[in-house]
């Protein structure tokens, strides 16, 4: 299926959609699909979504579907012929893991299948027993790589420190989401880490990390579909690209999350915390401490990386007659231990 011409924003052509059964046989779903949607989000290990088609080719005869299906997918835009840019599911199919509904109305008859990246499942399927010697950034490329064979693209940022890890009977990315909530970038000197997947590859990176790229889209308050420029009727040229462009950027829907709990962020060491790590090997532990308004100084948020000012969210005023500020308790302690391996000269490092 294709277009020739762009005429609305987020259209899309549908370039492949074959569904491959449990007993290998391939349909092509490309004339018959009514939705596709496709969810990516920095707190998923995995691209995840749906498909909606109507039942023109018996699937109910052919497969039968039962949600052991692959499918190839690929999608592109009209106005962007480049590669890259398309949602090319085509090598590293998805795996098909549930049918959400079947509707039969009149003659016809639909069915909704949900899919997951198939990285998700390789990893459900798969124990690492083994130890692991690096540090967290080298371990999760070696995990995607080695044990997921994951052959999409990895932007995975340099973390501090070298690590020994004993994994009994864990999959990857279980093992790869507790490195994200201990790794240290090595350039921001923060320990922000997120491990996701979008539609370019897999991410392993700090949020310092995305706030350095800048804005990639800006949305705006209008009405869909309202006309642009000073000639009436548009219908080819710059103003028709300005229209689609407006459109696109248009502001759906929004809410804003309140984080402003003190019951729920002081024990959590939102304020404050110290952290005690304990080294096994030499017996002995460090402690450090954490302050909000002092480590902010030394920190870089979203507004650092925009040139904008970066104010905190709370008030640093004092809240008693001994001049504390609310910073200045103790709220939480925590505990986490350390390993230490040998490098080529034998000098133990963290």
């Amino acid at each position: 299926m294709g277009t020739t011409k762009l005429s609305e924003p987020g259209q899309f052509d549908i370039e492949k959609a074959i569904l491959i059964t449990s007993e290998g046989v391939e349909v092509d779903l490309g004339k018959s699909i009514s939705e596709i949607v496709l969810y990516e989000s920095i707190e998923a290990n995995s691209i995840t979504g749906h498909i909606a088609v109507f039942d023109t080719v018996g699937l109910s005869n052919i497969g039968p579907v039962v949600g052991m299906e692959y499918l190839k997918l690929v999608v592109g835009t009209s106005s962007l012929n480049n590669d890259k840019f398309k949602v090319n599911f085509d090598n590293n199919v998805l795996h098909v893991t549930k049918i959400l509904d079947r509707k039969n109305s009149g003659n016809t008859s639909s069915t909704i299948l949900e899919f997951v990246s198939s990285e998700l499942i390789h990893s459900k399927r798969t124990r690492v027993n083994r130890v692991l010697k690096g540090s967290f950034s080298d371990l999760t490329k070696v995990l995607l790589q080695n044990d997921l064979q994951c052959k999409k693209d990895l932007y995975i940022e340099t973390s501090l420190g070298q690590k020994q890890i004993i994994t009994p009977n864990n999959t990857p990315f279980r093992l790869i989401a507790k490195f994200a909530q201990q790794a240290i970038s090595k350039e921001h000197g923060s320990p922000t880490f997120h491990f996701y997947e979008n539609l370019k590859g897999y991410h392993f990176r700090s949020l310092e990390s995305l706030y350095s790229e800048g804005s990639k889209f800006t949305y705006v308050e209008s009405t869909a579909g309202a006309k642009v420029g000073n000639t009436p009727g548009i219908t080819s040229g710059p103003d028709v690209d300005a229209k689609l462009t407006r459109d696109l950027s248009v502001i759906q829907n929004y809410s804003i999350l309140q984080g402003k709990d003190f019951l729920i962020n002081a024990p959590l060491g939102g304020f404050s915390s110290t952290m005690i790590q304990h080294d096994i090997f030499y017996k002995k532990f460090d402690t450090f401490s954490y302050n909000y308004f002092d480590n902010r100084e030394k920190e870089k948020h979203i507004n650092s990386f925009a040139g904008d000012d970066d104010n905190p969210i709370y008030n640093d005023a004092f809240v008693d007659d001994q001049n504390r500020r609310i910073t200045d308790f103790e709220y939480a302690t925590f505990y986490t231990p350390t390993s230490r391996v040998k490098d080529e000269n034998d000098v133990y490092q963290n």
